[in-house]
């Protein structure tokens, strides 16, 4: 109940008092003249400062959690490798005895190779590792945003903003920026696909020498994303296969056709190489069992379109309003196609993304393997971004939405942070020291384990920052985790 004092009637009287409606009436008049006049109801240097201000608050602490990129499973049980095998022997035992993806189990390895060769230590070159991944995923972010734009301002404004916006935004984190293995099977594709799709625009629109060198930039990167993951072939091959039918529809030069049909005949092979490898059948058999084909579209199809809608949310609205903003503000003068092509590119993300649970029932039964969310989620993404910046840059935005274009920046300022997962980040921060202590002093007992051949029980790792690390040693020292650190670290046995 309301105390009598402040009881509704008496509430709503001292709002509407003399001097406050006055003072609603004077607002509303000015509203309506700065309509009149057509002023900007919000000046440009909010939204920049704005932007600004929350691009420092996203990767702050991005950068921070660094430091808990510490080994786990799958980093330990590829480095151990290296204690019995070469570099190139690696990629000899990857084909033939776990997959086809040996490009991102070499990846894997470069930590352990420089720990054994004894130019880093483990940790020191995993963390090394994840800055310099995520300084090329940055890099291919501004030129491939450069590239679309067509102004450097521009592509370094709308990479960075993309860059923050996503880091905190993707279904884990941890799987994209702080796990080494994971980081560099994974998000390692990012730069690769982007810098094949540049390669592919400039192979088919531009013209001269530019062609020949895009060319071999298209090779190069098509190979490296067959050699990384299953549906990173099968994306080189798609978009392949669409600038083809794009060129042929159109009609453009001879040139342009041949290449596109090289570089489909190319990534046919490199997915052929991939998907024939020895060490697939190898995995396969140890894995769940293939869904029939109806099978899987009918189970598969409802999937991928549910992750879709599920991922069109409030976050990735605000981020595809401020790219069209990006795009109208900029209005670029780029080579006849180049958009229309992007979209036609676009519309083949988009469609992989949700034919991606189809294809993981017909190979082993898992619709969306959970690592493989973190990519996907890009692809739709990058592949929706293509869409709206194509349909900006043909059509324009209705000046009617244009006026409010401010609002949507200052909207991106908050979206970029408003993020649950970016406030555990911030509240992870604290807790970098203490794991960095904690696994220098089971370090310590393993490093005492070794030289003394005795078995090891550690402690568990308490109050870890989630957000970048996930402790993966088990109770059972017969657990394959525990299997590969006690086989890296020479420990008869680790629990």
């Amino acid at each position: 109940m309301w105390p009598r004092k402040l009881a509704l009637p008496r509430l709503t009287a001292l709002l509407c008092a003399p001097k406050v409606a006055a003072m609603r009436t004077r607002l509303l008049q000015l509203m309506d003249r700065a309509r009149a006049l057509r002023l900007p109801m919000v000046a440009w240097y909010w939204p920049a400062l704005a932007l600004g201000v929350a691009w420092v608050l996203a990767i702050a602490p991005l950068l921070w959690l660094l430091g808990a990129s510490l080994p786990q499973a799958d980093d330990t049980c590829v480095a151990r490798h290296f204690h019995a095998m070469s570099f190139l022997e690696l990629g000899h035992y990857t084909y033939y005895n776990w997959s086809g993806r040996v490009l991102s189990h070499l990846l894997i390895g470069l930590p352990g190779l420089a720990a054994v060769l004894n130019l880093l230590p483990f940790n020191t070159a995993l963390q090394v590792g994840n800055a310099l991944l995520l300084a090329l995923l940055a890099t291919s972010l501004i030129l491939a945003c450069r590239q679309l734009l067509g102004r450097w301002q521009a592509g370094v404004i709308a990479g960075l903003l993309l860059l923050a916006w996503w880091s905190w935004h993707l279904p884990s984190p941890v799987d994209a920026f702080y796990w080494y293995s994971a980081n560099a099977a994974y998000t390692a594709i990012l730069p690769l696909q982007l810098g094949f799709m540049g390669a592919l625009l400039a192979l088919v629109v531009c013209r001269g020498p530019v062609r020949y060198v895009a060319w071999g930039a298209c090779a190069c990167t098509g190979l490296a994303l067959t050699s990384m993951h299953e549906l990173s072939a099968a994306l080189a091959l798609i978009l392949s296969l669409l600038a083809l039918a794009y060129g042929w529809w159109w009609r453009l030069p001879r040139v342009a056709l041949l290449g596109a049909g090289l570089m489909v005949a190319l990534m046919g092979a490199g997915v052929l190489v991939t998907f024939l490898a020895p060490g697939n059948a190898v995995r396969i058999a140890v894995s769940g069992a293939g869904q029939p084909l109806l099978v899987a579209l009918a189970g598969g199809l409802p999937i991928g379109l549910g992750w879709i809608l599920a991922q069109l949310n409030v976050a990735l609205l605000v981020w595809l309003a401020a790219w069209a903003v990006l795009v109208q503000r900029v209005r670029p003068t780029l080579p006849a196609g180049l958009w229309p092509l992007a979209a036609w590119l676009g519309v083949g993300l988009v469609g992989l993304v949700g034919l991606s649970p189809t294809l993981g029932l017909i190979a082993n039964g898992e619709s969306l393997p959970p690592r493989a969310e973190n990519v996907l989620q890009f692809w739709l993404v990058w592949g929706l971004m293509l869409i709206v910046g194509w349909v900006v840059a043909r059509y324009g935005v209705p000046p009617r939405w244009w006026r409010y274009h401010r609002y949507v920046l200052l909207a991106l300022a908050v979206v970029i942070v408003a993020s649950p997962t970016w406030v555990r980040a911030v509240n992870d921060t604290r807790r970098v020291a203490p794991l960095q202590q904690a696994y220098a002093a089971r370090e310590a007992m393993l490093q005492q384990a070794a030289l003394a051949q005795q078995p090891l029980v550690v402690p568990p790792l308490a109050n870890i920052p989630k957000s970048a690390y996930r402790e993966t040693l088990q109770p059972n020292a017969a657990a394959w985790q525990n299997v590969c650190t006690a086989a890296w670290y020479r420990v008869p046995s680790l629990t």
